[in-house]
């Protein structure tokens, strides 16, 4: 494929880093999906946070959940391109060794990866539940003062509730 081409040949293009996630998002290809958001972990190493969040974030419901709780465990650092990863075979940047296996995450574990507020607020905001979003963000903020990005999405949503989209 022309995208994991070009993220092979030009790994800090993150325009087809992003491309080729959502064309895996797209077909629902949830061995490379994982490919190439290990590849854009290890692209951005420890910059990029809120984009690998958000790609996260939308790749969590098809992405098996040992997978997706090794991603959540390095979104805030990033990979390196030697880190043991269960299957690389789709990944361009890593380097061996890869299939080792991942202790399997439970249902539980992933219900709870997946119901982040955040993650929750933002896709009430796609489907245009504006103001339900705003309550979750509100009460999310409430129980967790110390993250920041909770405070940053309801000022934004605020902000465009109060003033409108902007051009």
């Amino acid at each position: 494929m022309f995208l994991a081409h070009r993220v092979s040949s030009q790994p800090h293009d993150l325009e087809a880093h992003v491309r080729r996630i959502q064309y895996h998002l797209d077909t629902a290809d949830s061995a490379a999906l994982f490919g190439a958001l290990a590849d854009l972990f290890i692209a951005l190493g420890s910059r990029g946070y809120p984009l690998r969040l958000r790609l996260l974030e939308r790749a969590a419901p098809l992405l098996p959940a040992a997978e997706l709780a090794l991603l959540f465990e390095h979104v805030d650092s990033g990979l390196g391109a030697d880190t043991a990863l269960p299957d690389c075979h789709h990944s361009r940047l890593t380097r061996p060794p890869c299939g080792l296996p991942l202790p399997l995450a439970t249902a539980d574990e992933k219900a709870v990866i997946v119901a982040d507020p955040l993650f929750e607020a933002r896709e009430q905001i796609e489907r245009g539940a504006l103001e339900e979003a705003r309550q979750t963000l509100r009460a999310a903020l409430a129980a967790n003062p110390e993250r920041a990005e909770l405070a940053d999405e309801l000022s934004l949503l605020e902000r465009y509730l109060t003033v409108g989209p902007t051009s």
